[in-house]
């Protein structure tokens, strides 16, 4: 909108400023100044059609029409909306001229949204309420005064009193092209306040102050005219959060099966960007992200409560990305069981939980708030958003270790909205989509150990290491081959998982094992059974989530045995054998001719010597 020439100086402004009074609604003018004295009323043009509420003969009511929209692509980047678009108001009274009632660029109708419009009985001036009646200048004089703090802060508190029972209207929920409309609207001024449909959030806001009629200034030609829209079309606008958070397993940490630890890492968005002005902590009020764990699938890590299972929360990329638990410092976690058979639905941090769940709960507190609201303000139009991430991990419970039956974890996750202090709390998001709630499926393995000479000779004793990594399986088998490694444990099969199985009696695990399903796990032989050689092998298996506890996935380890044994090294073949009775014959045959050579040697020397004596 732009600006009144200085000759119509402040009575005009007071116009303008009443007229388009909106918090997200039609359009907010920057500020008011009165130039001193009663101001004069204005004496523009007037399309034909149009009567001020003040004039005789003026409509004493009109309607209004909400058009409801939603985003049709989220993005992490941030949008730059001038507050006078916010949520778009239309105000045309020309002869044959149709308001545009369908959604702006980039947006969509949205179906089953719900406002209530509540009139305006009284604002507070000095000490006193008066009671307002817009068929009067004056009182539109005295909206003109408290329009920017309704703008800033449309809670307000202290500022207006609503009216109740006839002066509160709930319009119908809109229809398929997103447009509800209330008829037989008496003129005033009103505050619409919208039922944020489940999973979606305000792209502007919530709530959001007008006046009825809706007056418009328009310049032409140097020339400025006045509408007052007794019919306006408002279009706020919402987006689809349903996709703002995301969760999936952490591959980046070794997870095989259920001896395991399973990692979450959770990114969600924040509902807010800066707009016009720079985000504070009370614009992100109550905002938290939290984890739905199924109850029963997990243990408390060293009986801390599930609430340890948090490991990190940050915020964007920088030094001052890694947020501090505690009271005092960025954020509190608590864990909250619903031990009922039934979803929690009362309002508070519990709210939407499903029976047999626990809530792992990262809230911030005012300084965590503080530091998320500071990197959103320097965040440049256009630039992608900064996310919060949690990364958990959990110890998978004995009782689903030992279910024959149990095959699934499913791990919801969810998120509080921000909001403007003062205003109602929407309801959590906690999409039923598989990109925020990954569901990790089981199978079973098993080996048949068995001697390779005779497949029925099952071997017991035999040792198995389970990689995710097939480069760190092959580097462990190549180490124990060459026999750089003493013990399997050591660098670098050290990198396996935590199974670490071995074939009793039959040449099996005493119990199948329950890996993750739908993964190529790489099965190691770490130690051989006793008198057989160690199997130089990779095995690489994906096992089915199809398979049972009786019929499970299994892989065959033959081993070729060793034969003979010298100072405790056993050989593949067998060698001549020593000690014999022929070797001994030979040993004192070579004992008398040794004997018999050395006689000749003495009896040759001494007859020597006696001929140099003679």
């Amino acid at each position: 909108m732009k600006k009144f020439t200085n000759k119509f100086v402040a009575a005009v402004a007071s116009l303008a400023m009443a007229g388009t009074l909106c918090v997200a609604g039609a359009v907010t003018v920057a500020g008011v100044a009165w130039a001193g004295g009663k101001p004069v009323l204005p004496q523009p043009s007037v399309k034909k059609g149009s009567k001020a509420p003040w004039e005789t003969g003026a409509p004493e009511s009109g309607s209004l029409t909400i058009v409801k929209c939603k985003k049709k692509d989220v993005s992490t980047t941030t949008t730059t909306v001038a507050s006078s678009s916010t949520a778009n108001a239309s105000a045309s009274n020309e002869t044959g001229k149709t308001q545009d009632t369908s959604c702006p660029a980039g947006f969509e109708p949205l179906k089953d949204v719900s406002f209530t419009v509540t009139k305006v009985a009284s604002i507070k001036e000095g000490t006193n309420d008066v009671t307002l009646n817009l068929a009067q200048y004056d009182s539109w004089q005295k909206i003109a005064g408290i329009v920017s703090k309704l703008n800033a802060h449309p809670e307000e508190a202290g500022v207006v009193t609503l009216g109740t029972g006839t002066d509160v209207h709930n319009m119908t929920a809109t229809d398929k092209d997103g447009k509800s409309t209330l008829n037989n609207l008496a003129v005033g001024l009103y505050k619409i306040v919208e039922k944020v449909p489940d999973g979606y959030g305000a792209y502007d806001f919530s709530s959001f102050y007008m006046t009825l009629p809706l007056i418009e200034q328009k310049t032409d030609n140097g020339k400025t005219t006045t509408v007052y829209e007794y019919n306006p079309v408002v279009k706020p606008k919402n987006i689809d959060l349903s996709s703002a958070i995301k969760k999936n397993v952490d591959k980046s940490h070794i997870f095989a099966g259920v001896k395991d630890k399973i990692y979450y890492t959770i990114t969600a968005k924040v509902n807010k960007t800066k707009i016009d002005k720079d985000l504070t902590e009370k614009n992100l009020t109550d905002y938290a992200v939290f984890d739905d764990a199924p109850t029963s699938a997990f243990t408390e890590p060293n009986n801390q409560g599930l609430d340890a299972a948090v490991q990190s929360v940050k915020f964007g990329t920088g030094s001052d990305s890694t947020f501090t638990k505690g009271e005092n410092n960025d954020y509190t976690v608590t864990a909250t069981a619903n031990s009922d058979d039934a979803e929690i639905t009362t309002a508070g941090d519990t709210k939407g939980l499903a029976a047999g769940h626990t809530r792992i709960l990262v809230k911030f507190t005012e300084a965590g708030l503080k530091k998320i609201a500071s990197k959103l303000n320097n965040v440049a139009a256009g630039s992608e958003a900064p996310q919060v991430e949690v990364e958990l991990a959990f110890d998978i419970s004995k009782a689903f270790k030992d279910s024959t039956t149990d095959k699934t974890i499913t791990n919801k996750s969810g998120f509080f909205p921000a909001h403007d202090e003062g205003t109602t709390a929407p309801n959590p998001i906690i999409p039923n989509v598989d990109g925020s709630k990954p569901t990790v499926k089981f199978g079973y393995l098993q080996v048949d150990k068995y001697n390779s000479e005779d497949e029925s000779k099952k071997l017991s004793g035999a040792e198995f290491k389970i990689f995710t990594d097939k480069g760190k399986a092959d580097l462990c088998t190549k180490s124990l081959k060459e026999n750089t490694v003493v013990d399997a444990k050591d660098s670098p099969c050290k990198a396996a998982s935590a199974f670490d199985e071995t074939t009793v009696e039959g040449g099996k695990f005493s119990n199948p094992y329950k890996a993750e399903a739908g993964s190529t796990l790489y099965v190691v032989e770490v130690k051989a059974p006793e008198g057989f050689a160690l199997s130089p092998v990779v095995k690489e298996i994906t096992v089915k989530d199809t398979t049972t506890n009786d019929n499970p996935d299994t892989l065959k380890f033959p081993n070729i045995p060793l034969h003979g044994e010298k100072g405790g090294n056993k050989f593949w073949f067998n060698l001549p054998a020593t000690g014999a009775a022929g070797v001994i014959l030979f040993a004192l045959a070579g004992m008398g001719l040794i004997a018999a050579s050395v006689f000749l040697y003495m009896r040759n020397r001494k007859e020597e010597e006696q001929q140099q004596n003679a």
